[in-house]
């Protein structure tokens, strides 16, 4: 547990508060997704003890993600710890600014909303594919932070897709340097590919963030929390507090999302020097087709016994069934209508 505040760096001034030995924590994402899936994340986090989930609906009237949108809100507002926001026409004519072209900068508006209006201690701004890996219970994590830090940086651990016969989400890989193990065991453990993706993930491995209540000046980004425009450097890096990825849980999903991780989304390439993952799956269509893609699928993010094998011996596996459909019985009290598969970013 260490804290990155030095002399020269952005620092958040972080308000005097009295020690609070079980501070209240809260969740906010943009979602684009079905209602299984929004309420599965809702689940999930209520579960571990969040005082409020906040949802801001990125395209409610979109009738591929929804038929019936009021029906979802109802569903989900069932529990008086979650607050739904459709941001349609009528929201964005009651804000400050008009609603933002990329969906990066629509969360970060969303999320610094949502901050603004804290009623809790802590806020972490996630996506619906994302779930809070907590090693003990948050509450304590948190209460521990020391105070002149701003925020806590959650490190993803990407979830790998279940592989049959298993059908149980489960099993989360960590990178190399997670794991404090050399970066060439990428190549060991990714004989193909592993050389050309960063950390062996194919999502981000910036992880997400917790942010503390009552700073001045500030916006929540995407990985990080910036202060006048900079991103703050008074963070704490936890490895007790994980950020379960479901970046692609099955081949299908991986595929649907293709075009538009490429375009938009995170595998768009930066820079045009390293052979990276938009130009490993850019080589894979061209010469092999599906056959190539479900070849770099199975070896990176399916749940193989080779790859799981490879991964704890190097002590680079998490295991954390999600286990989603009881905690949504558990929360709502029944299994929302099963609806098309997530439209993640």
């Amino acid at each position: 547990m260490t804290s990155s505040a030095k002399n020269g760096d952005n620092i958040v001034p972080v308000p005097r508060s009295t020690p609070n030995s079980s501070p209240r924590w809260a969740v906010v994402a943009t979602v684009k997704a079905p209602l299984v899936d929004i309420a599965g994340f809702a689940a999930h986090h209520l579960s571990l003890g969040a005082a409020r989930v906040t949802l801001y609906l990125d395209d409610p009237h979109n009738s591929n993600i929804s038929p019936d949108i009021n029906a979802d809100i109802a569903f989900l507002q069932s529990h008086d710890k979650i607050d739904v926001i459709p941001c349609d026409a009528a929201w964005y004519a009651d804000q400050k600014w008009p609603r933002h072209n990329t969906h990066q900068r629509r969360q970060m508006f969303n999320a610094t909303h949502a901050y603004r209006r804290l009623d809790a201690d802590w806020l972490a701004h996630i996506d619906v594919d994302e779930f809070v890996l907590p090693a003990i219970q948050i509450e304590k994590i948190l209460a521990n932070v020391p105070s002149t830090d701003a925020l806590v940086q959650m490190p993803s651990a990407e979830l790998l897709a279940p592989h049959p016969p298993d059908t149980t989400p489960r099993f989360f890989k960590l990178t190399p340097r997670q794991a404090n193990q050399p970066s060439t065991v990428r190549e060991d453990i990714y004989p193909t590919y592993g050389l050309h993706l960063r950390g062996g993930y194919i999502s981000h491995i910036d992880g997400k963030i917790f942010v503390r209540r009552g700073l001045e000046n500030v916006t929540i980004g995407i990985h990080s929390l910036l202060y006048q425009g900079v991103a703050a450097t008074n963070a704490h890096i936890q490895n007790t507090l994980r950020l379960g990825h479901a970046h692609a849980p099955s081949l299908e999903i991986f595929q649907k999302h293709l075009s538009f991780r490429l375009s938009h989304g995170s595998y768009r390439k930066r820079d045009n020097t390293d052979f990276r993952l938009a130009d490993i799956i850019d080589y894979l269509r061209e010469t092999e087709g599906e056959t190539g893609l479900q070849h770099l699928f199975n070896e990176v993010s399916a749940a193989t016994p080779t790859l799981v094998a490879a991964l704890r011996q190097h002590n680079m596996l998490i295991e954390h069934p999600l286990d989603l459909d009881r905690k949504i019985m558990d929360i709502f009290g029944r299994l929302p209508p099963s609806g098309k598969e997530n439209n993640g970013q």
